[in-house]
């Protein structure tokens, strides 16, 4: 039988819970930090993590420790919606 291993054990393939709530937002980083194309990396980013975290949920891989991570990767999908929706008014 496959045993289920924890996604962030081994390389680091996804962000942990850790990283992701210390890794600022682009509009704290100095500089130039804030353009427009930063938030669509970010997003972007977060956007394949999110695709990723949900595809070992749902196979049964992902551990139940691990799934309030979904959660944070959908806030921090939105919050650079908001910062992409706010530079475009």
């Amino acid at each position: 039988m496959i045993q289920p291993v924890r996604a962030s054990a081994g390389p680091r393939l996804l962000p942990t819970e850790t990283s992701v709530k210390r890794t600022p937002c682009p509009l704290q980083v100095p500089g130039d930090g804030a353009k427009a194309e930063t938030w669509r990396l970010a997003r972007e980013m977060y956007h394949r993590s999110l695709h990723l975290m949900e595809d070992l949920r749902d196979r049964g891989i992902l551990d139940a420790e691990e799934i309030p991570e979904i959660e944070t990767m959908k806030a921090k999908i939105a919050e650079s919606d908001a910062a992409l929706e706010e530079r475009h008014q």
